[in-house]
């Protein structure tokens, strides 16, 4: 149960506590003390998200606390502890939340800094609230969900299994379209990519081929300058074609001339042999030299067919390179992929298949579950809509019917959604001779007031969230009936703690507990405050709710009268 709510700086309120107990409790004061506002103050607590008023225009932060004890709730215990969020022998769980002035917040629990997200995780385990806006949500939000809603743990397995295979169907569905579009484009396009795949293979390209044939062209090109060259310093180095008196003397024979000469030398003096051998080895180097030169120039081929072999290669692979706009790896890239295009197309039938196969397995899963589905909700309708009725008969509607009617389509695939094959629309008919009609069309502000009551009092048992807040849920009712829905609610805090804003005495007077709201302005600022009434000032304050105008003494009789009937 909530235990204690500490509330500071929020809206109106400055500073304010309000504790409570197990049963039913309530919240009553003027029109606009601030009653909501404490209703606003918890959900900020639970995580929700605060207005860029929620900071009183006197303060920096407003602060929300909101203690809740479990100890009697071993089920919610259990699945906080299994989240990780309270340890063993842990009973209490204190959620808080701080608003700075401009919107930025923290979250705390059990003193731990959390995002957000994980307030309201825990908070969707504690606390349900119908706010003063439920009655529009009934209307607007979808019926099947409403149901759903209404499904025990079972049920809902079965809902999040059918959304898990919708997804998987959709998944698979979508990656067959994909391929056939892939393979419907290639074969439109087939002739092109065939006849550039034939081109870029025909012309055989590898890695570095151009750079390569670049150097063997330059060296085909000179090819007789090279022979040239190359015989003509072999000739000066060693002699070899004389062609008459001017012919050079080779340098060989200079060299000899030398050489015998200080052979001689070496002979009278030994200390100059040493450099007749150096000079020896010069003669055997420079023919050494000269043999090398001429080997290279007998190695030279002077071979014009060659030679434009690779001037024509070079030739391809510039115009390849221009029509395609891309460089040589670019090319030889473009052939692998059309290459691959094209064995996309030709094994498209089997890729294909195995595709279908598996679009249609993960279809007929969903369909299979999404009928069982379909048997469970009509099951649930019935249970629901006879519970529905007599929660209605207690609320002063003994005539009313009900019925969450399910239709299904399991034939129209176009109308598959991700929580089944069904559509569900929520009829009602409150008077014997009314046929049962949608809720928009049959239901009176008072009668969809009471029929939230009964949808929530059928999902209170079944949902065992420990508390449950109520913000002017008896908007449209009044009189005994109102008697009614507060001995409801009262049957319904024996099982859940109950925290309810109400303008009624009918069920204000029908509390376990009462709080007063109360608003007042002092030196120009306005705050609204918290009293705990009993005795004489709650009897006061059930007199005032019935209406300050009458005479005071029998509005008191009234008043003691409402408390002493509950």
């Amino acid at each position: 149960m909530l235990r204690e709510l500490n509330i500071k700086n929020f809206k109106l309120l400055g500073d304010v506590t309000l504790s409570f107990q197990s049963g039913m409790w309530v919240l009553t004061g003027e029109t606009g003390a601030g009653k909501t506002q404490c209703l606003e103050a918890l959900v900020s607590a639970l995580g929700a998200r605060s207005g860029d008023d929620a900071v009183a225009s006197s303060a920096e932060n407003a602060t929300v606390t909101a203690v809740f004890d479990l100890k009697n709730r071993v089920d919610v215990l259990k699945s906080l502890r299994n989240d990780g969020w309270l340890d063993d022998g842990e009973t209490e769980i204190i959620l808080e939340r701080t608003i700075e002035k401009g919107g930025r917040s923290t979250g705390r629990l059990n003193g731990r800094r959390v995002p957000l997200g994980a307030l309201q995780d825990v908070a969707d385990k504690l606390v349900d609230l119908l706010g003063q806006h439920a009655r529009a949500d009934i209307l607007n939000r979808p019926a099947l969900e409403i149901l759903d809603s209404l499904g025990d743990r079972v049920h809902l397995d079965k809902l999040n299994l059918v959304r898990e295979k919708y997804s998987v169907w959709q998944d698979a569905k979508q990656r067959y379209d994909k391929e056939l579009a892939a393979i419907e484009r290639s074969r439109e396009r087939r002739d092109l990519v065939e006849f550039q795949h034939a081109e870029l293979d025909k012309a055989d390209l590898f890695a570095g081929e151009e750079a390569k044939l670049s150097i063997e062209h330059k060296l085909l090109e000179s090819a007789k300058e090279r022979i040239g060259d190359a015989v003509q310093a072999a000739s000066i180095l060693t002699g070899g074609d004389e062609t008459g008196e001017d012919t050079v003397v080779p340098a060989r024979d200079i060299l000899q001339q030398a050489l015998d000469a200080v052979e001689n030398l070496a002979e009278a003096d030994p200390a100059l042999k040493g450099e007749s051998e150096r000079l020896r080895e010069m003669v055997i180097l420079l023919e050494e030299l000269a043999d090398t030169l001429n080997r290279y120039a007998g190695g030279i081929t002077d071979d014009p067919e060659r030679r434009l072999f690779v001037e024509q290669r070079i030739s391809t692979i510039h115009n390849l390179k221009r029509k395609y706009k891309t460089d040589e790896a670019g090319l030889i890239k473009l052939r692998d992929n059309l290459a691959r295009e094209l064995e996309l197309v030709d094994t498209a039938s089997d890729r294909l298949k195995d595709l279908a196969k598996l679009r249609d397995m993960s279809r007929d899963e969903y369909l299979n579950l999404s009928r069982e589905l379909s048997k469970a909700r009509e099951k649930l309708s019935k249970r629901i809509a006879k519970e529905v009725i007599k929660h209605l008969a207690d609320l002063d509607l003994p005539s009313a019917r009900f019925e969450a009617a399910v239709t299904s389509s399991p034939d129209d695939e176009k109308g598959w959604r991700p929580d089944g094959v069904d559509r569900a629309e929520l009829l009602i008919s409150t008077n014997p001779e009314q046929e049962l009609m949608p809720l928009k069309k049959a239901a009176s502000g008072g009668e969809l007031s009471r029929l939230l009551i009964a949808l929530k009092t059928v999902l209170a048992m079944r949902d065992r969230v420990p508390v449950l807040v109520f913000d002017e849920a008896e908007a449209g009712i009044g009189g005994e009936t109102a008697f009614k829905v507060g001995e409801k609610l009262l049957e319904l805090s024996k099982s859940h703690q109950l925290i309810l804003v109400s303008h009624l005495p009918q069920i204000a007077s029908q509390g376990d507990g009462h709080w007063v709201i109360e608003k007042s302005s002092e030196g120009g600022s306005t705050k609204s405050t918290a009293r705990f009434v009993k005795g004489k000032e709650r009897v006061d304050e059930i007199g005032r709710m019935l209406g300050a105008r009458g005479d005071k003494k029998a509005l008191e009789k009234l008043a003691r009268s409402f408390l002493k009937k509950t």
